[in-house]
């Protein structure tokens, strides 16, 4: 399958034409030097460090999306991302800010590490999660780029607004939202509790605008996601009740129920075409999004699970991935059990996967492989633009379909 949520990339590019396409992408891109390959994929230097001290992708955060939401609001908007110190940006409850040593998924100490955009209030606690573990270049990337200064200040201001914030817990509303023009827009009002050296714990509630071009439309690299668009944010007084005023807080934006991306799920091996799955928080949540993309037919987004600049005999062209999944009606994933690594400030997760890929014709192919996603360390990260996980290499091969699929992953991971 391919990188960033592509299937395996190889070596090589197929040598056997699978009975379809699907075994393109799924080894053009993912595979390894051939379809018989079981060279699993070996964790060493970046194909591109994806924000570390190595670092030598030239990816640029995303451009902002066509079309921008004019939606008013009864207050001056503030620029939500500065210290709740001062103002008050969304968030979803987080733990306190820790020092500690990043994690293997991420996290450091009490704070959980999270990387969501699959829903709206995903990405507001995604944002605060970063606030919280004082990761501000990716706080920073859950906006949109170009945003006005007015609601977005440039990243040192947006940094130094956070130098007297301890922790941020937020609770968030029934978010609302409407679609319009190919576009997908998000309202969701949030009640913040700030913590500060200067002032004490302060409440605040605001309502936030998130934008997504609707994936399907958005058919070429580089894709767009889920993004804070422009924020109004107030600090509630003494004789204000916050819980009363987080229901009201969103009504200039109106009353429509948010668009619908996709339904929930108790399963969370379901990658199928009804969910919308779009979460970098580790890296088997990466591969479910990857495969959800594939599924969704959301190429473009698929393609952006990839690290930037990866080689061709990793990853091929955007056409040529795209056209590998032409005959490819859906796909089935499971996971086993990821294998973290760590070292030069880079975290690595090799995950071992199997694929069935269900055809256009009817028919079924199985397919068993590692897939390895890399991620800087995110308080190494200290300038825009983040770079986000992302898959660097994988190795996959086709295997009968009633192959042992569990024992053949047992071992696809080992070096």
């Amino acid at each position: 399958m391919n990188r960033r949520s592509r299937p395996p990339r190889g070596q090589r590019a197929i040598t056997v034409l699978l009975a379809a396409l699907f075994s393109l992408a799924l080894l053009a891109a993912c595979s390894g030097p051939s379809d018989s390959a079981t060279k699993a994929p070996t964790v060493t230097s970046p194909a591109t460090a994806a924000g570390g001290t190595a670092a030598t992708s030239t990816a640029t955060a995303p451009i902002t999306a066509t079309s921008v939401a004019t939606a008013t609001s009864a207050e001056t908007p503030t620029p939500a991302p500065i210290s709740t110190s001062t103002s008050a940006a969304a968030a979803t409850a987080t733990e306190p800010a820790a020092t500690a040593t990043p994690l293997p998924d991420g996290s450091t100490g009490d704070v959980k590490y999270l990387d969501d955009r699959s829903t709206a209030a995903a990405v507001i606690d995604s944002y605060y999660s970063a606030i919280n573990a004082k990761q501000y270049a990716r706080a920073y990337s859950y906006w949109e780029v170009n945003t006005p200064t007015d609601q977005l200040p440039p990243f040192d201001q947006f940094q130094q607004g956070y130098a007297t914030t301890t922790s941020v817990q937020v609770t968030v509303g029934d978010v609302g939202g409407g679609a319009a023009a190919g576009n997908l827009y998000f309202s969701v009002p949030v009640m913040i509790q700030s913590a500060t050296t200067d002032k004490g714990d302060e409440s605040f509630v605001g309502c936030y605008t998130l934008h997504l071009g609707n994936p399907a439309n958005q058919t070429e690299p580089p894709f767009q996601p889920l993004t804070i668009q422009k924020a109004s944010v107030k600090r509630v007084t003494g004789d204000q009740n916050a819980q009363d005023m987080l229901g009201t807080v969103c009504a200039d934006q109106g009353s429509e129920q948010p668009p619908l991306l996709g339904t929930s799920s108790q399963n969370p091996n379901d990658v199928s075409a009804n969910r919308y799955l779009d979460d970098r928080t580790s890296g088997v949540e990466e591969l479910r999004s990857y495969y959800n993309a594939i599924n969704r037919k959301e190429y473009a987004r698929a393609y952006a699970y990839w690290e930037p600049n990866t080689p061709a005999d990793r990853l091929p062209a955007f056409d040529d991935f795209r056209n590998g999944y032409t005959d490819t009606a859906s796909v089935a994933l499971t996971v086993g059990a990821p294998v973290n690594d760590a070292g030069a400030g880079q975290l690595y997760t090799s995950i071992p996967a199997t694929i069935v890929a269900t055809m256009t014709d009817g028919s079924t192919q199985t397919f068993v492989g590692c897939y390895t996603t890399h991620l800087a360390q995110p308080a190494i990260q200290t300038e825009p633009p983040f770079h986000p996980r992302a898959f660097q290499q994988a190795n996959v091969k086709k295997v009968d379909n009633n192959a042992d699929t569990t024992a053949l992953m047992a071992g696809v991971c080992k070096p």
